[in-house]
């Protein structure tokens, strides 16, 4: 039995060196992968660099427009203040005439209604003497007689 176990078949030695072949050229096949991620990583990491280079020069001019800008609006705000205050003392000056002219329409107003209670007591006074007017005319006997004459 000893002698059993020491005999190999002759397949046995050539089919291990052609697995161990494979394993090997298994592991080189990896290994020229992950060399060449790698070769790829850094290249990316290097465009990644330069980008982020070129967002550090934008984010500083961007940041030198808006420092300059706020000193534009600065002196914005001012001009706003100004024409601001100046609409508030036209605004009063502008009120103060519209209240005078309101206290003088009011005036005005009162004349006029007095103007109408007078007018009024006039006109019904003459409309009054007219309606006596006419009534009595009516009743004058030679009128009567006329119409009568016309209305044949």
């Amino acid at each position: 039995m000893l002698l059993q176990a020491q005999d190999t078949q002759a397949w046995v030695g050539p089919t291990m060196a052609i697995s161990l072949v494979v394993i090997a050229s298994a592991f080189a096949i990896i290994g020229i992968v992950t060399a060449a991620l790698g070769l790829a990583i850094w290249k990316q990491l290097k465009d990644l660099r330069g980008q982020m280079a070129g967002v550090q020069d934008d984010l500083r001019r961007t940041m030198k427009s808006i420092r300059k800008g706020a000193k534009d609006i600065r002196g914005v705000t001012a001009l706003v203040h100004e024409q601001v205050a100046g609409f508030a003392s036209t605004g009063e000056e502008l009120r103060g005439k519209v209240l005078d002219a309101a206290d003088h329409v009011q005036t005005r107003l009162q004349d006029i209604e007095a103007l109408y209670d007078v007018v009024y007591e006039e006109v019904a006074d003459t409309a009054l003497d007219v309606a006596a007017g006419v009534r009595t005319f009516k009743r004058n006997p030679i009128l009567r007689t006329v119409r009568r004459f016309l209305s044949r």
